[in-house]
């Protein structure tokens, strides 16, 4: 996937997947030519990206659309994980907090497993289920969540940079 063409190719059958699957619904789903990446356009074409605050209508266009990515791409592709984590993010600016949790451990749980414990992703997906917790006044918990999350960029700054690189010692300076 790392090549432009296969990029291209991989987004373009994605669009005529998805384009064909909408035909099975009540109410087709837009598709949006972009130069830009597919995850990239489907997220900012959807009604909840780009901060619109349309989370319902985002959230019946994630649904259908992450079944459609995940029989063409398979569960543990990165654009499916983020697809699911689209979609907990539309269930959750909704205020359906403890669905949001749920949806957010399932998703990090397969998000570690194809990507690993440090992978980016993992952190962005395990701080969504910290803020998660937090929405549910669970301060306590989203607090342990957090702080596994520092820890766990730390230690993926010390792989990446080095003990001594300035960037992994600001991580461990206090607040």
């Amino acid at each position: 996937y790392n090549n432009k063409a296969g990029t291209q190719k991989q987004s373009s059958f994605i669009a005529n997947a998805w384009r064909q699957e909408s035909l099975h619904l009540e109410k087709p789903i837009p598709i949006r030519r972009s130069r830009g990446a597919f995850s990239h356009t489907c997220h900012h074409s959807m009604p909840g990206g780009n901060n619109q605050g349309r989370y319902g209508e985002a959230e019946e266009l994630f649904r259908p659309f992450l079944e459609v990515i995940k029989s063409a791409l398979g569960e543990a592709h990165p654009q499916t994980l983020t697809t699911m984590n689209n979609l907990a993010l539309a269930v959750r600016g909704q205020g359906r907090y403890g669905e949001a949790e749920e949806l957010f451990r399932q998703y990090l749980e397969a998000t570690k497993s194809a990507l690993g414990e440090t992978h980016p992703s993992t952190l962005l997906y395990m701080s969504n289920l910290a803020a998660a917790v937090q929405d549910q006044g669970r301060y306590g918990e989203a607090e342990v969540l957090f702080r596994q999350l520092h820890r766990q960029c730390l230690e993926a700054r010390k792989s990446a940079l080095g003990e001594a690189h300035p960037n992994t010692l600001t991580s461990t300076m206090p607040g």
